[in-house]
């Protein structure tokens, strides 16, 4: 997977699993120097579930 950077400070931008309300599954995409640099969400449910199974799965 290729490295995002953060357009306000050029530090990589970190994936992590993110806690709904509703219970449905969602990835957050923040600054990993400052979360007020940058943050996103990504909510689509397949994509979510195939990323966390890829990330689930031991390299090699």
């Amino acid at each position: 997977m290729s490295q995002i950077s953060c357009p306000v400070c050029g530090k990589p931008i970190e994936v992590k699993p993110a806690k709904r309300k509703s219970g449905k599954p969602s990835l957050m995409l923040v600054c990993s120097l400052s979360p007020a640099h940058f943050r996103g969400f990504i909510n689509d449910p397949d994509f979510v579930m195939k990323a966390l199974e890829v990330s689930e799965r031991p390299a090699g």
